[in-house]
């Protein structure tokens, strides 16, 4: 309701939402809930805005990569720890 419910996007209750499940995500450790998350912005924000298809490849890029870096951190993390 706050991305598609009016013409205004409401940034400060969207920082506030998601910012508390970034937060509780890392502080858990949670981080399938936080890509869950950020799929699910992703979707509403290109319905939307339609971005083009370029605009698609980049953020789509920056998405696996952010999912590699957290897995690697994971395992890094993983092995210092035993």
């Amino acid at each position: 309701m706050l991305i598609l419910g009016s013409k205004q996007l409401k940034i400060g209750a969207l920082c506030l939402v998601f910012g508390s499940i970034i937060i509780s995500s890392l502080g858990e450790a949670m981080f399938h809930d936080l890509l869950t998350w950020l799929i699910m912005l992703g979707s509403i924000l290109a319905i939307k805005y339609k971005p083009g298809i370029n605009l698609k490849a980049i953020v789509s890029f920056a998405f696996v990569l952010l999912a590699v870096i957290i897995q690697q951190l994971k395992l890094i993390i993983g092995q210092l720890l035993v």
